[in-house]
């Protein structure tokens, strides 16, 4: 399995392509070939491993094995409600920031410490995301499965989707935001999400973070090593 079809095909996979199997016809009645079956339930085959993977990062991220009604979980959970709701009603979607205090649009995009900032806010604004998802996924919140916030999390992900974090921008201000700390959070976002997630909405995210973390920007040391973290936590 190469890695860029671990990489798209961890989110984009859907379990949905085993119908194929039941139908032995393409779209247009042509009778599918034995090759075309064997192909057919390969890919079924790897997008159930997906499902089972992107099953177990959900878990890495919000836990197992514990009673939301049970204390200490019940105030935490209540209190990641509680920070859920206020970034929630201070997101503010408009031409350079998500939310205000976290302007990332950067006047002179370069490398000094101004830029590290704004690449900063940006980064930022991905963990914010990540903790209204998590909220949003989390029982005991007060905001479980609350549509608004649905909406609310789907919209700041197109928003910075569309105005900063895609493969037609340049990176500026400090390589982790773009390379490490944004995708990690958009990745989990995603996982988070992916049922509320459209084919086209995946496609953008995982664009972005191939272009801003290709294969070949693995060979630094330090991303290396922040990658081999998140894989052994998933193994």
């Amino acid at each position: 399995m190469t890695t860029r079809w671990s990489r798209r095909g961890f989110l984009a996979a859907s379990s949905g392509t085993a119908f194929a199997l039941g139908v032995h016809t393409t779209a247009d009645a042509t009778p599918l070939t034995s090759t075309d079956i064997i192909e057919s339930t390969e890919t079924s085959e790897a997008a159930d491993e997906f499902a089972t993977l992107r099953a177990k990062w959900r878990t890495l991220i919000l836990g197992d094995g514990f009673s939301p009604t049970a204390e200490p979980f019940k105030t935490r959970l209540a209190e990641l409600g509680t920070t859920a709701s206020q970034l929630r009603s201070t997101m503010a979607p408009t031409s350079g920031s998500l939310w205000p205090d976290l302007v990332y649009a950067d006047p002179e995009p370069d490398t000094d410490q101004e830029s590290y900032g704004y690449s900063g806010n940006l980064n930022t604004s991905y963990t914010r995301l990540n903790t209204l998802a998590q909220a949003y996924s989390q029982q005991g919140t007060g905001l479980t499965d609350d549509t608004g916030l649905r909406d609310d999390i789907l919209t700041g992900l197109d928003h910075l989707c569309s105005e900063v974090y895609n493969e037609n921008q340049a990176r500026y201000g400090n390589w982790y935001s773009w390379q490490i700390g944004a995708p990690q959070a958009l990745l989990d976002v995603c996982v988070l999400m992916y049922d509320q997630l459209s084919a086209t909405q995946i496609a953008d995210h995982l664009a972005a973070v191939d272009h801003f973390m290709p294969d070949s920007a693995t060979s630094g040391s330090a991303a290396r090593s922040a990658l081999s973290r998140r894989a052994t936590r998933a193994a």
